[in-house]
């Protein structure tokens, strides 16, 4: 068959059917043609109920599919699973898209919470040393307040 197309490839149309009439002759005079047809078509019920599998095989039908895309390949593959029974979990493409994208606004946003706690533990740490240095000098300020008050009530008596 691939021979038939890579043939015709660079033949005008009308030798491309005469070819292609050849080809199907030989397919349907070929002995194979027999096995073929009785395998697909008479047997198909037998081989689908596992006629050929070997003895002592355990049961590996699908229970479960998951199917990626819903384009008309995937809709369908779907569609027949559901049909016969099989729980189909379908994933659209857009539903991936979408995903990626919340995924990356999350990885977005845990980073800028990693760099706003830097900053807030720069902010604190300033906040420390700025208390660790006004404290002492609030209270002396407020001992010489106390002192001042204490000296100004003094005069006045």
């Amino acid at each position: 068959m691939i021979d038939a197309i890579y043939d015709n490839s660079d033949i005008a149309f009308d030798d491309v059917i005469h070819i292609e009439a050849s080809w199907f002759v030989s397919t349907l005079m070929n002995p194979s043609r027999n096995t073929a047809v009785d395998t697909l078509l008479v047997h198909k019920t037998a081989l689908g109920k596992g006629a050929a599998r070997p003895l002592n095989t355990k049961d590996m039908s699908v229970k479960k599919l998951g199917v990626m895309g819903a384009g008309m390949m995937g809709a369908g593959i779907a569609f027949v699973s559901a049909r016969v029974g099989i729980e189909v979990v379908l994933l659209l493409t857009l539903q991936l898209v979408l995903l990626l994208h919340l995924l990356n606004v999350l990885e977005h946003l845990l980073l800028r919470l990693l760099l706003l706690r830097h900053h807030l533990m720069l902010i604190l740490r300033q906040l420390v040393l700025l208390l660790l240095v006004i404290k002492p000098l609030l209270i002396k300020g407020w001992q010489l307040f106390k002192a001042y008050l204490i000296r100004v009530s003094n005069v006045k008596k």
